[in-house]
């Protein structure tokens, strides 16, 4: 599907299944800032009006759980202008702001070649760490240790542990992966792939929006693995507790290729179209209701590729909040799919903390 046909998609998608008519003595709410930005994607003519018609959108967000919450639009090109623009939507006035970041693309094979593996003082390995099914050379991250259904996981994304429904069941998990093992640090199979959520490609005017990209992998042995997230001076043990995501929450993450990380929540964009390119396959995947991470420290990256699959926790790291999936080519600002998206897919997985640590 070309870019002319997927913004065709995305506007026919938006107006018939997430516009709605909102009373225009509504407050604020998060209802109505979710539809005004729905129509905002929908409605060319309110881009033109403000002169944004030479923009090439990708996505459009707004934030959550704040006073006078703003819609984002976000770009892949084109002149963004430097202050937020006022645009009326549904008898309401709203900030608009341009962000600038890029084409959100999933390149597993490009993540960087040198990646982390963690161990604790009792030797076993850490989350956070590097990992992908056997016969395959990218790397993601181990997410965390869940229990579902009686049985002990690892949970990451469907695109890491199984090359978005292209790994067989029962495939030897390893850590670290075939690409980022070494002689000290020797690639050994901790777990095998079990469940999956179908990762589905197409138009979203035929098929349905993907609302997670997650994937569990048996572990055989849990003396193996610890619930520590990195490693054993900055890291943290994974939190049990799952929190609802909102605007302006400082988090922090342990990935496979950048380590310790530190961003602050920011957007949730109803529909977000991402390009996966794999060696055995390559669409746009379409997605909803994720969530924009951006970083702390601008000169630094919060999300790059072989970071998908990290735990997202809150910065006291008393909540777990999401699984980064994706992010942004200069990795400023990373993708989100929530913690609670996850447990309602799997509503009896629970997060394993204090273990082996």
């Amino acid at each position: 599907m070309g870019m002319a046909e997927e913004a065709s998609a995305y506007a026919g998608f938006c107006a018939s299944s997430l516009k709605t008519s909102v009373p225009r003595s509504c407050a604020l709410t998060s209802d109505l800032i979710s539809s005004a930005a729905s129509t905002l994607a929908n409605e060319r003519d309110l881009i033109e009006s403000a002169n944004l018609g030479e923009l090439s959108i990708q996505s459009i967000g707004y934030e959550v759980g704040v006073p006078d919450p703003r819609i984002h639009v976000y770009t892949t090109k084109g002149r963004a202008p430097k202050t937020a623009i006022p645009i009326m939507i549904q008898g309401h006035t709203f900030e608009v702001v341009i962000n600038k970041v890029g084409a959100i693309t999933i390149d597993p094979f490009k993540a960087p070649i040198t990646g982390n593996i963690y161990f604790n003082t009792n030797g076993r390995l850490c989350c956070g760490s590097s990992c992908a099914p056997q016969r395959e050379k990218y790397s993601g991250t181990i997410g965390a240790l869940v229990e579902v259904d009686g049985e002990n996981f690892i949970l990451s994304n469907n695109h890491v542990l199984s090359n978005c429904n292209q790994v067989s069941m029962d495939m030897p998990i390893l850590a670290p992966s075939n690409a980022d093992g070494h002689q000290n640090a020797p690639s050994q199979a901790i777990a095998k792939l079990r469940k999956i959520v179908p990762v589905i490609s197409g138009s979203p005017s035929f098929v349905p929006l993907n609302s997670v990209d997650i994937a569990l992998a048996l572990i055989p042995n849990l003396d193996l693995i610890s619930s520590w997230q990195g490693d054993p001076v900055q890291g943290y043990d994974t939190p049990i507790v799952i929190g609802r995501p909102q605007t302006g929450i400082e988090v922090k993450k342990f990935g496979r290729t950048t380590g310790l990380t530190h961003g602050t929540l920011f957007t949730k964009q109803p529909i977000h179209p991402i390009r996966f390119n794999g060696d055995s396959f390559s669409a746009t995947l379409w997605f909803r209701d994720v969530w924009t991470i951006i970083t702390a420290d601008p000169d630094e990256p919060v999300v790059v590729g072989g970071d998908s699959g990290s735990l997202v926790v809150s910065e006291d790291g008393t909540e777990a909040l999401g699984l980064v999936f994706a992010g942004s080519p200069d990795g400023s600002q990373g993708l989100m799919i929530s913690m609670q998206e996850i447990q309602r897919v799997w509503p009896s997985l629970r997060l394993i903390g204090s273990h082996g640590i």
